[in-house]
């Protein structure tokens, strides 16, 4: 893919050492990190992890990890399964990470009867455990306009699936680009607008 996953370890390690994301944005101190692996493998997950390490640092101390590949926040018997491994941590995580976003529900993304049921189990599962949440989702298909020669961007609301998730999201990111060189581009949710391109 584009690098959503790679992006996220990025910023794992960042919050974890304390050190600048980028070198460019200044990180106050470390944060302890939960990450939810909701598919893939979980070897080369730490494969990567490692990889980090070795390139710019990772402080395993200040980390957690869950692998859930089957449970889905859109549910009940999902959102025991969440609060269950976070109940040892929540007085220690600060920041949650669930990758990917399209791993919390069953069903259809577009559908906003889907959508609702794991939006409320989201803000639950926030009450349970007040720390940061970074998910990992991918973004629709840009739309070409003719008449300006521009692709069409509607920034926090290219979020695939329902408009229900981009509304959700306090801060937006997309990654774009292709080859060795990516855009990193932030939008406000919630109606917000753009803040910063890196």
């Amino acid at each position: 893919g584009i690098g959503k996953s790679t992006l996220l370890f990025q910023l794992l390690a960042h919050l974890t050492t304390g050190t600048p994301l980028f070198g460019l944005y200044q990180v106050s101190h470390p944060l302890r990190c939960l990450y939810i692996q909701l598919e893939g493998d979980k070897q080369e997950t730490q494969h990567r992890l490692r990889n980090l390490e070795t390139e710019i640092g990772f402080n395993w101390e200040n980390f957690e990890y869950a692998f859930l590949p089957t449970q889905h926040l859109d549910t009940e018997e999902g959102l025991a399964a969440f609060c269950n491994v976070l109940h040892p941590l929540q007085i220690h995580v600060q920041v949650i990470f669930i990758d990917p976003f399209y791993g919390l529900f069953t069903g259809s993304g577009n559908n906003d009867e889907v959508v609702k049921p794991l939006l409320s189990n989201l803000r639950r599962l926030k009450e349970e455990c007040p720390a940061a949440l970074v998910t990992g989702h991918h973004i629709r298909k840009s739309l070409f306009n003719q008449q300006t020669g521009k692709w069409l961007e509607e920034g926090a609301e290219d979020s695939l699936g329902s408009r229900l998730i981009p509304a959700w999201y306090d801060t937006v990111f997309h990654l774009g680009g292709s080859g060795e060189h990516r855009t990193l581009r932030c939008f406000k949710g919630r109606k917000g607008g753009y803040v910063e391109r890196v």
